[in-house]
């Protein structure tokens, strides 16, 4: 690992960038899969988890059901490897993407460091065991959401529209469809968040263009799961 591999990883520079011609054939699959997650399946689902109830029992069962959708729907629908849809094993990294995420991982502990005290309430409140649940359990489902907004739809977008509008369409949906409540909120008496949907954008933004840059899902996919820490 070189100095040029490190100035390469801090400005998004990676030698292998989203590559779409595998997912030409089963873009549309792609699109229809994303819908009945994304759409269907993960809104219907928090509406019967908020009807039994927001305990811990319910958020996992909701993010098993989800994850095991999402694999049932790769593995049969689109008949996708995982390699193919951007998770990279380890060995099939760039020197760039493991400094990339060497630098992130450094930056979030220097964060959790220097906040360390703020995550006493938590603790307290939650309990051990509470919080490394909340942990995993966030650091899952931002694992899923990179999964199918990055790697399904931005992927199938881009073979239609290329990445420029590929990007900032799928990161609409992902900001303001029903994943972050949105559609929800408009009909709602209460003032809409304009500054929390300004926040999800511009990180939507950012994870989509990372995955774009790299082509490596797991590198937006890690950050996204690190939010429960990051929160």
């Amino acid at each position: 690992m070189s100095v040029a591999a490190l100035g390469r990883a801090l400005i998004l520079r990676f030698p292998q960038p989203l590559d779409v011609r595998v997912a030409r054939s089963g873009a549309a699959r792609m699109l229809l899969a994303f819908a009945c997650w994304a759409l269907l399946l993960q809104p219907g689902l928090k509406l019967i988890v908020a009807a039994a109830g927001a305990g811990p029992g319910p958020r996992v069962g909701l993010l098993l059901s989800l994850l095991t959708a999402a694999a049932f729907l790769q593995l049969s629908w689109m008949g996708l490897s995982s390699a193919a849809m951007g998770w990279k094993p380890w060995s099939r990294w760039s020197s760039e993407e493991r400094l990339f995420l060497l630098q992130a991982l450094m930056t979030l502990a220097l964060v959790l460091t220097l906040s360390g005290p703020s995550l006493s309430p938590a603790m307290r409140s939650q309990g051990l065991f509470g919080l490394v649940l909340a942990v995993a359990t966030g650091f899952v489902w931002g694992l899923l959401q990179e999964w199918v907004y990055r790697g399904w739809l931005q992927t199938a977008l881009q073979t239609r529209l290329g990445p420029w509008a590929a990007l900032l369409l799928a990161n609409l949906l992902f900001t303001f469809g029903p994943l972050h409540g949105a559609l929800y909120r408009w009909g709602s008496p209460e003032p809409v968040a304009f500054a929390t949907f300004a926040a999800i954008f511009a990180i939507g933004l950012l994870f989509g263009w990372l995955y774009q840059r790299s082509g490596n899902l797991w590198l937006p996919a890690i950050l996204h799961g690190a939010w429960p820490l990051n929160m």
